[in-house]
């Protein structure tokens, strides 16, 4: 599904990533851990082909194919929804025109079909609300938007930053319930995440980011909640 490989990656002249890599397999959720700063957001930025940060080298690859350095709406064509950090849904536009202004048919029977009806089933609230502008949805709303807008471009891979920060605990648990059904229903998924029991809680496997720049500890969530010394070391949890 998603391979990256000894990947640097830069900021202007200074190195973020230095030689990270990862693998999100087909039908799996994939929990990206790692402090504040330690280049969680820029893997992101760099898989789904924005701007800035620079890749320098290493490769990424999206079923077998070599996307390093490709666009982002390339990327987007290629199967990958993104969900960014902070939602920045499209404030002006109604929640059902954020919906359809993204929206594209599936090629691929493998996984179900996402339409705007289909959003609004996952998430109803949003269906309450959809001639409102989006500017005026409370937090937790504008990440269900956020969520169902990757979903109408029909993902293959469904990369999530950081979904659950700033969050009230009850929204908190409603995302962790849609992440479990769509990891039910096939869609593979790679989550940075701060709240470590969410990523524990929902993740197949967990990758962890080192103050070096690179993926200092993957394996199992199981093999993590038995063992945890890996966050007491990288996280100091």
């Amino acid at each position: 599904m998603l391979s990256v490989t000894d990947l640097h990656v830069a900021y202007g002249g200074a190195g973020v990533l230095r030689g990270a890599s990862l693998e999100v397999r087909e039908g799996e959720t994939l929990g990206l851990l790692g402090r504040n700063g330690m280049g969680k957001t820029t893997l992101v930025k760099a898989i789904c082909g924005l701007r800035p940060p620079t890749i320098g080298s290493g490769s990424i690859r999206l079923d077998g194919v070599e996307t390093t350095g490709w666009s982002s709406l390339a990327i987007a064509r290629r199967g990958v929804g993104l969900v960014p950090q902070g939602r920045r849904v499209f404030g002006s536009l109604t929640v059902e025109e954020n919906l359809r202004v993204v929206a594209r048919s599936s090629a691929d029977g493998r996984l179900p079909a996402w339409d705007v009806p289909a959003v609004y089933d996952f998430f109803p609230r949003l269906a309450e609300r959809r001639r409102q502008a989006s500017r005026v949805l409370s937090g937790g709303e504008q990440q269900m938007l956020a969520i169902g807008r990757a979903l109408v471009t029909n993902p293959h891979l469904l990369v999530m930053d950081e979904p659950t920060e700033g969050l009230a605990p009850a929204v908190v648990d409603l995302i962790a319930d849609r992440l479990r059904e769509l990891c039910r229903v096939g869609i593979a998924v790679l989550l940075t995440e701060q709240n470590v029991d969410l990523a524990l809680e929902v993740s197949d496997r967990i990758a962890v980011l080192g103050d070096a720049g690179t993926v200092a500890w993957q394996g199992t969530a199981a093999q993590l909640r038995a063992d945890p010394v890996p966050l007491h070391e990288h996280l100091g949890v």
